[in-house]
């Protein structure tokens, strides 16, 4: 019986590496530019008509906490939203399942934010601010139990430090709608996935 089970997983690692193969060979959604890559969320339904402008603080703080900075403005927007995403999954004790459905959904999300702004040009700041607002949006519906409006004070704080740690480079405002488009499309996708 080991014996079978082993051909068998022999067998399916072999032809695995085959449709690898054959993809890379065929440059099968393999590129280098997002805006080429393939979206998973169904974007187009939303409207863009209700999604809010970004209303970023006009005063300059004196002086950012440098880690806030260094979190939000600097390090890809993945490894904050990880972060903070991962603490939820400890502090609700959710079962593996449950956990990996969030992240699933927020990643989802981003991905799409990413690709999205790679096709309208929202620039650097634009991009990674997209990923917060989708980021942000998709969490706050995935744990409605948290304070009201942590995660969109979160997304704007994020969006406000990515302004600082990089100035005059993108479009804010178009990266904030793709991000809450994006993000009600994860939204969408949450409550009819079963």
């Amino acid at each position: 019986m080991l014996r079978i089970k082993q051909k068998l997983l022999s067998l399916f690692f072999a032809l695995s590496m085959a449709v690898l193969l054959q993809a890379i060979a065929h440059g099968a959604g393999l590129h280098a530019d997002p805006a080429r890559w393939n979206m998973w969320l169904d974007v187009a339904s939303v409207a863009d008509a209700a999604i809010p402008s970004l209303q970023l603080p006009t005063a300059k703080v004196a002086a950012p906490d440098t880690g806030w900075l260094e979190r939000w403005g600097r390090l890809p927007p993945a490894i904050a939203w990880n972060d903070t995403v991962i603490d939820l999954i400890v502090k609700y004790q959710q079962n593996p399942l449950r956990a990996t459905r969030g992240m699933a959904l927020m990643h989802a999300a981003m991905h799409d934010a990413l690709v999205r702004c790679a096709r309208e040009t929202c620039g650097e700041a634009g991009t990674r601010i997209a990923l917060h607002a989708a980021a942000g949006r998709t969490l706050k519906h995935l744990y409605p139990q948290e304070s009201p409006g942590r995660f969109d004070a979160l997304a704007l704080s994020a969006a406000y430090a990515t302004v600082t740690a990089n100035p005059g480079t993108g479009d804010i405002q178009s990266g904030w709608r793709v991000g809450h488009a994006v993000a009600s499309a994860a939204i969408a996708r949450a409550l009819d996935d079963g």
